[in-house]
């Protein structure tokens, strides 16, 4: 066996003692013996560390480090410098890979040169998964060898269910304080590199569904806060590359997503609060679209010229009738 290991698994864990056991046995039951993980212990206040500690003296492939609690995003950037292997992964400590998800990823990784390798995603665990969601995580067989744009959001957003050539991600490193958004925000701005890019229908990573996760338990004004940043950050990027023509009917029609979806689980305040912040990324996507467009208009281009506008009563009137409409549709239908 090599000594550089071919793949190196970051695991940021923070009070994660229920499923550690569970996720590092998924990785040290890999087919593929050559990796190494890096564990950054976020400052646990449970039993998380001494598990890990137990782990290291177990198997000399796994590496941990303690440091003090600063969030997800910081953990990782933290692991990916201690990384030697060729390829980057990602494995969240309530998760777990399935035994051949490395081997098969860095397998086609080799035979196509690629870049960015992406799985199936499989749902488990405490919580049902609707039927969209379920949906989401599926993965199409394809090569795309290099990127060239079709749709700018056609990866998942997920950092866990990819490897990644460590020469490829380079020195980029993922925002701070986003309670969500900030793997997205990596991704869609590592398409600025036209990456190789590999899809595996395969579902090798297993994603636990736990009723206190962070996408249950936040309020929906700060899960669309940190959406909406990370959109913010996709923009400027796509933007200062010169290239933002190329996307900005996919962010348009994303920043609509997020917001409309989150509206209805916030106060009024936030409501309010939320359309107002929404205003200036608006005006910047709106004369894009009119700029570089030939083919049909898209049919959000009303909404986000109502909320280009500036007036935040009509924009909320506008959402709440149209949720309304969906409201007496769904009864229609169930007579």
């Amino acid at each position: 066996m090599s000594n550089k290991p071919i793949v190196s698994v970051i695991i940021p864990v923070y009070c994660a003692e229920r499923y550690l056991r569970e996720c590092l046995d998924s990785l040290r039951c890999q087919s593929l013996e050559n990796w190494e993980a890096i564990c950054i212990d976020d400052g646990s206040t449970d039993s998380s560390g001494m598990v890990l500690d137990e782990y290291a003296r177990l198997d000399a492939r796994i590496r941990v480090i303690h440091v003090s609690n600063a969030g997800v995003s910081t953990a990782r950037n933290r692991g990916i410098l201690y990384a030697q292997g060729e390829y980057l992964a990602f494995l969240d400590a309530d998760d777990r890979m399935e035994p051949d998800m490395l081997e098969l990823m860095c397998r086609k990784a080799e035979k196509y040169h690629a870049d960015i390798v992406e799985c199936g995603i499989r749902l488990f665990g405490e919580a049902p998964a609707d039927d969209d969601l379920v949906k989401y995580m599926e993965v199409e067989d394809r090569v795309i060898v290099p990127y060239t744009h079709q749709y700018l959001f056609f990866m998942k957003a997920y950092l866990w269910n990819k490897i990644y050539r460590r020469s490829f991600w380079g020195d980029s490193v993922l925002m701070k304080d986003l309670t969500v958004g900030e793997d997205l925000a990596l991704n869609a701005i590592l398409l600025l590199k036209n990456p190789n890019y590999i899809g595996i229908s395969d579902r090798l990573y297993s994603y636990r569904q736990t009723t206190g996760s962070v996408m249950r338990s936040t309020g929906a004004y700060l899960m669309w806060y940190s959406e909406h940043r990370a959109l913010e950050a996709i923009a400027g990027a796509w933007e200062e590359s010169g290239r933002l023509e190329e996307v900005v009917d996919d962010l348009a029609g994303v920043m609509l997503f997020f917001l409309n979806r989150r509206l209805a689980g916030m106060s009024f305040f936030d409501r309010f609060r939320a359309v107002g912040n929404s205003i200036p990324l608006a005006r910047k996507l709106l004369p894009r679209i009119a700029e570089h467009r030939e083919k049909p208009i898209p049919a959000f281009l009303y909404d986000l010229s109502l909320l280009a506008s500036g007036c935040r009563w009509k924009y909320l009137a506008h959402t709440f009738v149209r949720r309304l409409r969906c409201v007496f549709a769904s009864v229609a239908k169930k007579r």
